[in-house]
């Protein structure tokens, strides 16, 4: 049983995504004071909000986004409502200007319907962001509504120009 146990974890850690949001909350629990606080506010779990580190995606059928946050894994089934956004801060001009010290730095941002073409442009790890539908808000409440995956999120304390490396 123990051993069971070990293999479902290790699985977890290394195929489901569960090393990016250790080394997520790792890095942000070496923060200090308010600074640690906000960036702990980024994994959030409000009502209507979910957020935390890419898992994995589904694209048969609808669809729908496997997401490591506070509550552990959740999945969020998607819709023919839902919208899905991809930001791109480790694109090769930005790492040029951080190398030089230059600000101007451009996020690049694609917006999809079509969750197989969002899901090519994100990975395992990615920030996730999720609005999650209510009865207001059309189409089937509990659906994450609108998907926002950054490749690098800005309250992060890692190095920038490491992470975008093992892109």
């Amino acid at each position: 049983m123990l051993l069971l146990g070990l293999i479902g974890f290790l699985w977890l850690y290394q195929y489901a995504g569960l090393k990016h949001y250790i080394k997520a909350v790792r890095e942000i629990n070496q923060l200090e004071g308010e600074e640690k606080t906000e960036a702990l506010e980024h994994f959030s779990a409000e009502p209507g909000w979910y957020s935390g580190t890419l898992a994995g995606v589904n694209t048969r059928g609808y669809g729908g986004v496997w997401v490591w946050g506070r509550q552990g894994l959740k999945y969020f089934k998607t819709d023919e409502n839902s919208a899905y956004a991809f930001f791109e801060m480790c694109r090769p001009e930005n790492l040029g200007k951080l190398e030089k010290n230059e600000k101007g730095l451009y996020i690049g941002q694609d917006i999809e319907t079509d969750i197989g073409i969002w899901a090519e442009k994100t990975r395992q790890g990615d920030y996730t962001v999720l609005s999650i539908s209510g009865a207001a808000h059309g189409g089937t409440p509990g659906r994450a509504r609108q998907v926002w995956a950054h490749d690098w999120p800005a309250f992060a304390p890692a190095d920038i120009r490491e992470e975008c490396e093992k892109r």
